[in-house]
């Protein structure tokens, strides 16, 4: 049995193609391309893709959220300059929960999110790009006063084309 089996776990990384692997309760997913996720402390977070890159987070939580997983992942190319930044993070991983968005932090290396079904699929919308969206073009997700959908003490997020 795989070790992620008991935990219902969504798997995006670098590959071609996509695949169920039998026997196991998680739907393995393989991207062709690679997320770049900077940060630095206290709250500087930045997760930037191609549009096809960003458009794959967002249908990964979209299915999340219809699956009956716990959380999916998405690996980073953690080997980046991550200038102006102070580090490049390896993952980005996204769970299924009871409560507003709340984006964390787990040893520096990754980076949580957690949120209800309804909530994620508001925080998945700010993947979305159109095809000809220019470069550098981003959106900001952070909580501010009276936003119901995202936790108080979440960390700011920038995501962003390259």
């Amino acid at each position: 049995m795989h070790p992620t089996a008991d935990t219902a776990t969504l798997i995006y990384f670098k590959g071609a193609g996509r695949r169920v692997m039998p026997g196991v309760r998680f739907l393995h997913l393989w991207e062709t391309a690679m997320l770049e996720i900077r940060y630095s402390t206290p709250h500087d977070l930045e997760i930037s893709g191609t549009v096809d890159e960003l458009q794959m987070v967002r249908r990964g939580i979209l299915d999340l959220i219809e699956s009956d997983a716990a959380r999916i992942v998405f690996v980073a190319d953690s080997a980046i300059e991550p200038s102006p930044y102070n580090s490049a993070l390896s993952k980005l991983v996204v769970m299924r929960g009871q409560c507003p968005t709340k984006i964390s932090l787990k040893d520096e290396g990754e980076v949580h999110v957690e949120g209800s079904p309804y909530c994620l699929e508001a925080f998945a919308s700010f993947f979305e790009f159109k095809p000809d969206t220019a470069k550098g073009t981003h959106s900001h997700y952070e909580y501010y006063e009276g936003n119901e959908w995202v936790a108080p003490d979440s960390i700011p997020l920038v995501i962003g084309v390259k």
